[in-house]
């Protein structure tokens, strides 16, 4: 019986959104280490088709962004009775500053109301913004990017500005998250692969390289098994599915964590602080980031 305390699994989810409906979720099983994140939920069709907690024990599972499901080894979620999905479906809106045509609705106009992105639709599952461009995830797995295209930014083979939202180059269906930093983008697909494009000054992107792209790339050494990324302004940082965190780009005052001063080309492991890393954020010169321990 998959219980947390007195509730089950189910009750416990059902009073945590009842709390906040559109926070996080966070639901760790009784004598196992499985995590069940939810954010951004509009209902919950089903909960009780999860993987059994005895199976899994020692395995985190996460629901990301709603569309995707998988465990922290990079092991897809195959039960055959998880028919029930956790179910969203949400508007996408913009406004403020609209040079570069960052907000995605076709006007070159400042908007101090918000707006809907051009086409509308009600099937965004997550957005982020950057410094003139912008990448969103729908629930069919799609990518889409807008505003500026300098150095490849939109990840759609070409340099130029998109007023409204347009697809990434043919990578399929089956992208997870996007995180956009300044000049370059790093997003993550339901395989677990890492794909980064946009400017790559000192390496941002992290394919060997300092050359820009057009369109989405593989980071160096490749791997399936990223969890949770995010672009900043000259550097990028990941976390693996084991729990370890990887950084690359410019290293100026020691921003990517190693001990070294000189850039990185390639994602490279932090100074030796454990494989329990779950979270992080890249600002402007520094970085941030969160272990399970809390």
């Amino acid at each position: 019986d998959m219980t947390i305390g007195s509730q089950n699994l189910s009750d416990q989810i059902t009073t945590r959104l009842a709390a906040s409906p559109v926070g996080l979720a966070c639901c760790q099983l009784e004598g196992a280490r499985d995590i069940l994140a939810v954010a951004n939920v509009e209902s919950v069709a089903s909960v009780a088709a999860l993987p059994n907690a005895a199976a899994n024990q020692g395995r985190w599972l996460f629901v990301e962004n709603i569309c995707a499901y998988r465990f922290s080894d990079g092991a897809a979620w195959t039960d055959s009775t998880a028919s029930q999905k956790i179910v969203i479906g949400s508007t996408l809106w913009t406004w403020g500053l609209n040079t570069y045509r960052r907000l995605g609705n076709s006007v070159g106009y400042n908007s101090s109301l918000p707006g809907t992105t051009l086409g509308g639709g009600t099937n965004w599952c997550s957005v982020s913004i950057g410094y003139n461009n912008s990448a969103a995830v729908k629930t069919d797995g799609t990518l889409w990017t807008w505003g500026g295209g300098l150095d490849g930014r939109l990840g759609n083979g070409t340099v130029t500005d998109r007023s409204s939202p347009g697809q990434t180059c043919g990578l399929g269906t089956n992208w997870c998250e996007a995180s956009v930093g300044t000049n370059h983008t790093a997003a993550i697909k339901t395989d677990s692969t890492l794909w980064t494009w946009g400017s790559n000054v000192c390496g941002r992107l992290g394919d060997g390289t300092v050359a820009a792209r057009s369109s989405p790339v593989t980071t160096a050494g490749g791997g399936t098994n990223w969890c949770q990324a995010s672009a900043g302004w000259f550097n990028t940082a990941a976390v693996k599915c084991d729990g370890t965190l990887w950084t690359w780009g410019c290293n100026y005052r020691g921003i990517l964590g190693n001990s070294l001063a000189a850039a990185r080309s390639s994602p490279g492991q932090t100074c030796g602080l454990g494989t329990n890393w779950c979270e992080v954020s890249v600002g402007l010169g520094h970085i941030s980031a969160v272990k399970t321990d809390g």
